[in-house]
């Protein structure tokens, strides 16, 4: 039984890395939307522009994040 639990550890981890991989790239999605449809209705702000770049460049953090765990989870 014990070794069920532990070949089952790096599948579960694989998937909660996954799961939480979907949010930042998610994220990105919509605020690269957002700058876009802006853009192209010439109603855009600089200022809010730039803090939904930010936001964006959080989110590939995070996803920089998880992938080096994983990696080194291996």
């Amino acid at each position: 039984m014990d070794n069920q639990f532990d070949s089952a550890t790096p599948e579960q981890k694989l998937w909660n890395l996954t799961n939480e991989l979907r949010t930042p790239v998610e994220i990105i999605r919509g605020y690269a939307s957002v700058i876009k449809k802006d853009i192209e209705s010439n109603k855009f702000d600089p200022e809010t522009v730039l803090k939904e770049i930010d936001r964006i460049a959080e989110s590939a953090d995070k996803i920089e994040e998880l992938l080096d765990e994983l990696i080194d989870s291996r």
